[in-house]
């Protein structure tokens, strides 16, 4: 797996794209999660992830403002 630290989004011509990063140090990073063993900036991706889909589940089940109108 690359770093995702060291991974960094380019433009070029307006056309994103991520340029080559170092290999990922594990358990020698500063940024290495012990409980999930895996990349904290990764774990932080993957909770925000599964905060949007519960906010979004939210939003599907409130009614719509105009709902309860006669």
């Amino acid at each position: 797996m690359k770093c995702p630290i060291f991974r960094h989004a380019e433009m070029s011509l307006g056309t994103p794209y991520l340029t080559e990063g170092s290999d990922c140090l594990k358990e020698e990073c500063a940024w290495w999660y012990k409980n999930n063993e895996r990349c904290a900036v990764l774990t932080l991706a993957q909770g925000q992830v599964y905060l949007h889909k519960v906010l979004l589940s939210i939003e599907n089940k409130m009614p719509h403002a105009g709902q309860f109108l006669k």
